[in-house]
């Protein structure tokens, strides 16, 4: 898991500097682009690895966390406050009646 997420932060880091170019930065990559493009196949190779079964659990564990935070997210966000006091009801209430 870690692993992916170092990935998916060397790849954000590399994008940023080529959006927007200009934009003064409190820190820059060392040896930006080749750096990050070095490690993200570094992760590469350590996952391709990786056996089957820790792509399993890696999977659950991310549906389960992905789930969590849909549901969590559903009841507790601004968007479902508004409609709430706007007496509205949720998603899938209106959809019901």
């Amino acid at each position: 898991m870690r692993l992916a997420e170092e990935k998916q932060r060397r790849r954000r880091a590399t994008q940023g500097e080529e959006r927007t170019p200009d934009l003064e930065r409190p820190f820059r990559v060392p040896l930006s682009p080749a750096l990050p493009v070095i490690t993200a196949l570094a992760c590469l190779h350590l996952m391709s690895n990786l056996n089957v079964f820790t792509w399993l659990r890696f999977g659950a564990w991310l549906a389960l966390g992905l789930l969590i935070y849909l549901f969590y997210g559903r009841r507790r966000s601004v968007l479902a406050a508004r409609t709430q006091a706007k007496g509205e009801g949720s998603a899938p209430e209106r959809l019901a009646g």
